[in-house]
């Protein structure tokens, strides 16, 4: 949603009452000018904070060039301003890139004649509601099965929000276009459990769901949870950019795999939030998905063993990425992470940081190289 206004001054301050429902949720939004900026900043209005965008920082050198900036969620629907610098004329589109944990319904807008405080562009970002469960969702036209191999003993799931069905042994679930399916559970370790799909899907949802079925709204922690492999080998169309993956401390390879060789992926979550990795927690998780456009927002300052080996191994496609590690000194945390994707591309790092090497265990030959 796109509207104008006179002032940023009418945003009532937030409590921040919603902290537990919107669980490390992020949008990646792109700004485009039509022509370089007089100052190097113009700066996006929250509630509570201001984001300030250094185009000189993010290569905004020449014409019809483009920035992005994280954006967090300040309430269920928080609406967020730009402001240019003052006296300042130029043309902006505002498009929002959708991965995931923000739905993000905005078409791009153009707006001339900027002024700083004044006739600024809003706009809404709508929070993904957390205590929403794992959910596939069939695309239109479809008709076909979803399979569950392998059940953790306590697995569950629901169709078009009927009842919950415990899974008890290997089962395939009947859908047509728009059913939906829900997940729940009371286990942790899923690395033997496989959840194939024989139509096109949309993927969504608190992956928590599988941990624990009544509380799974407000857990970030793994705890020895495992969903490594728990949909590998996918090969219809699908797009996870509404799965929510809230945690924020991992635990040993609990994300191994976990998408590796879907070769129908077009989305990934737009951010693995999480600042406390675990020994190869994100290895292979995305390994030979060919149709990723860019990998999720990575925040991490730390680098463990092998958190990130082979992470995005095969995936021709990717030519976007923000790694915002500054310690890299984890045993093969970063080997052949980037190996075979696209042979240009941006890479967006740290501020300053220099633990960087070139090639297919750190930025790939042949890339653009923007501070974040």
């Amino acid at each position: 949603m796109i509207s104008y206004g006179t002032s940023t001054t009418n945003y009532s301050d937030s409590n921040n009452a919603y902290a537990t429902t919107l669980l490390n949720q992020c949008a990646l939004v792109e700004f485009t000018t039509n022509r370089i900026l007089k100052e190097t900043n113009f700066y996006i209005q929250g509630i509570n904070n201001q984001v300030a965008i250094d185009f000189e920082n993010n290569t905004i050198t020449t014409t019809n060039t483009t920035g992005n900036i994280s954006l967090y969620p300040e309430t269920p629907t928080s609406r967020w301003a730009i402001l240019l610098p003052n006296e300042d004329s130029v043309t902006v589109t505002v498009n929002a890139v959708g991965y995931n944990e923000i739905d993000i319904t905005i078409p791009p807008v153009h707006k001339n004649d900027f002024l700083h405080g004044e006739n600024a562009v809003s706009f809404e970002l709508t929070a993904m509601e957390a205590d929403d469960p794992l959910t596939i969702e069939a695309a239109p036209f479809t008709n076909g099965y979803i399979s569950v191999i392998n059940p953790l003993q306590g697995m569950k799931y629901s169709k078009n929000n009927g009842e919950k069905i415990p899974i008890e042994s290997d089962i395939e679930i009947h859908l047509e276009q728009f059913d939906v399916v829900q997940f729940y559970g009371n286990g942790t370790d899923y690395s033997g459990t496989k959840i194939v799909s024989g139509i096109n899907m949309s993927l969504y949802g608190n992956i928590m769901s599988l941990v624990d079925e009544e509380n799974f709204a407000t857990i970030t922690t793994m705890e020895g949870a495992s969903f490594a492999g728990l949909f590998a080998g996918n090969t219809c169309g699908f797009e996870a950019s509404g799965l929510l993956l809230p945690a924020t401390t991992l635990s040993e390879n609990c994300y191994s795999g976990m998408f590796a060789g879907c070769s129908g992926m077009s989305d990934t979550p737009v951010e693995l939030p999480a600042l406390t990795l675990a020994p190869g927690c994100y290895s292979n998780m995305f390994e030979g998905c060919d149709m990723i456009p860019a990998a999720p927002h990575l925040p991490a300052t730390e680098l463990v063993d092998r958190c990130y080996a082979s992470m995005f191994s095969g995936c021709g496609t990717i030519e976007r990425v923000t790694c915002l590690a500054t310690t890299i000194n984890g045993t093969d945390c970063t080997t052949d992470w980037l190996n075979g994707v696209k042979p240009a591309g941006t890479f967006t790092k740290a501020k300053g940081a220099s633990c960087w090497t070139w090639g297919s265990d750190g930025i790939p030959y042949g890339w653009e190289v923007n501070e974040y």
